[in-house]
């Protein structure tokens, strides 16, 4: 609500178009973009990643982590594609925000994609994120993730 208030008072007081991206003490934001702010911060505060949490993972983490991001990248662009968006531009945008918020609006951007074609990659990672963080506990013992660390030495 504060950002929202904050591109209001930014765009009155310019009288320009980017909101809080005018003032050039914060034309930075502009840079990037709101949404990949916004995506970045569900993604930061819902997970919370952490370095030391990779390494304890080890070698079968990082390859869990390459293969999902890249089935994730493939079933986005499936997604695109199932929903009309056929040029691989319009894929590789939405394919790569299902399978990370920054690469979407990013790659999107580099490659002239439409504001909707980018809007919807960042919807695509929300509906992947919200997905995984609701599926992860009804699914974490199929997949062997029903042992916290330390929980048998009462840690």
């Amino acid at each position: 609500m504060f950002g929202l208030i904050l591109a209001f008072v930014g765009g009155k007081y310019t009288g320009g178009k980017h909101g809080i991206a005018d003032v050039s003490l914060f034309s930075g934001i502009g840079l990037m973009g709101g949404s990949v702010f916004r995506g970045f911060a569900i993604v930061a505060t819902a997970f919370g990643v952490k370095l030391e949490e990779l390494k304890k993972a080890g070698v079968p983490g990082v390859v869990a982590l390459c293969i999902s991001m890249i089935l994730s990248l493939i079933i986005g662009a499936a997604a695109a594609y199932a929903f009309g968006y056929t040029s691989p531009v319009d894929m590789a945008t939405i394919g790569g925000d299902a399978a990370t918020f920054i690469v979407g609006p990013v790659t999107g951007n580099a490659l002239d994609a439409s504001s909707d074609v980018i809007a919807l990659s960042v919807a695509a990672s929300v509906v992947k994120s919200i997905s995984v963080m609701i599926l992860t506990p009804f699914l974490a013992k199929i997949a062997g993730l029903d042992k916290k660390p330390g929980f048998d030495r009462g840690l």
